[in-house]
């Protein structure tokens, strides 16, 4: 006669040991799936919610697998450089903005963001020196005339746009 699931489960004393349901892991699917949501969002905790795991887990399987681990950087680094190339059309073609009149929409505007353009000629000057082939001469030269040219270029659409100092 077979023995019940109970009597199988039995441990020492004789009593029904409980059998807890075991979590599920953290396998290649769900590491594809987060890596993906990663690369959209640059944000490990929104990432995590997204394949169904804590950024806890994430975190561990991070520390002890060097292929997840660099999966992440991967994801991070694509996720920055679509950002990048975002704030750099915003920087360069403006946002358009509602321009209300009595209570009433009467057109648009495009608004530049003259501190974040600067600060990316800045960046991409720190990025781009040491490049080989390149002196501090060439890219101080470089940095200057692209920072002139975009002044000059904002300094023309605030005229048109009647914008004072």
């Amino acid at each position: 006669m077979p023995r019940c699931e109970a009597e199988l489960a039995r441990g020492g004393g004789g009593r029904p040991q409980i059998k807890t349901p075991r979590a599920r892991r953290f396998g290649r699917e769900d590491k594809q799936v987060f890596l993906d949501a990663l690369a959209e969002t640059c944000n490990i905790t929104a990432s995590a919610k997204v394949c169904g795991f804590s950024p806890s887990t994430i975190d561990c399987h991070r520390k002890k697998d060097a292929t997840f681990r660099a999966g992440m950087l991967a994801a991070l680094t694509s996720g920055y450089e679509r950002l990048e190339r975002a704030l750099i059309e915003r920087a360069l073609h403006g946002v358009e903005e509602d321009v209300w009149h009595g209570g009433k929409k009467v057109g648009t505007k495009t608004v530049y963001n003259d501190a974040m353009a600067l600060r990316l000629l800045s960046l991409h000057r720190d990025n781009v020196k040491g490049a080989p082939g390149e002196t501090d001469e060439d890219l101080d030269e470089a940095y200057e005339a692209a920072r002139t040219e975009l002044e000059a270029r904002l300094d023309e659409m605030r005229e048109r746009l009647g914008y004072e100092d």
